[in-house]
């Protein structure tokens, strides 16, 4: 049981990390970063959305 908890927290650790790094990083700079090629996951929520979004133009890059 002290495994899982150490994984947890490990975890947790990482995520609050990457979180303030992504987040302060988008203050500096202005913005989070995304991935530069690829697809957006299926499952992501990001679904019908995007293809408007991208539609339209609406990406400033």
């Amino acid at each position: 049981m002290p495994h899982i908890r150490r994984i947890i927290i490990g975890l947790s650790l990482l995520q609050a990390f990457w979180m303030t790094f992504d987040g302060t990083r988008a203050l500096i700079i202005g913005d989070y970063l995304t991935p530069k090629s690829g697809r957006m996951p299926t499952g992501s929520g990001h679904g019908r959305g995007w293809s408007l979004h991208w539609a339209l133009n609406l990406d400033r890059h």
